[in-house]
């Protein structure tokens, strides 16, 4: 039984990885996100500079978008030390891709005169309450 448990977590892990390396063009990345409901609220400094078609920043966050989908799916299906791991996993990658947008440079056209300018957003996915019927 073992066995069984851990080939299925190793194939589990397995989906992930692939579904992460296997990114479609920053086209249909973008429109991904359109899908998956991100939004950005600008929340300190000047926004009208933002390149926010940067390929780096589109391709972060759609990473974001999967793993995001992959936990909702995935976790559920698996069991005590399997969830575990699975979701120990999960955390380290968002905590990657966390790190990674904040280093990202957004500004289209940096000049000399804006290093002490701070930009501060919030990233939301927006989630929708399904109500069920009877």
């Amino acid at each position: 039984m073992k066995k069984k448990n851990e080939s299925t977590l190793v194939e589990t892990l397995g989906k992930l990885r692939n579904i992460l390396q296997n990114a479609p063009s920053p086209e249909i990345m973008a429109e991904e996100l359109r899908m998956m409901r991100f939004k950005v609220r600008p929340l300190q400094g000047d926004f009208s500079q933002i390149n926010f078609k940067n390929t780096k920043f589109i391709e972060t966050l759609w990473k974001l978008g999967k793993l995001d989908e992959f936990f909702q799916t995935e976790l559920s299906k698996a069991s005590g030390r399997q969830r575990q791991t699975i979701l120990n996993t999960i955390m380290n990658m968002y905590d990657q891709f966390q790190n990674q947008l904040n280093s990202i440079t957004l500004k289209q056209e940096p000049s000399s005169q804006d290093h002490s300018s701070i930009l501060e957003m919030e990233i939301v996915k927006e989630r929708t309450n399904k109500q069920r019927i009877n």
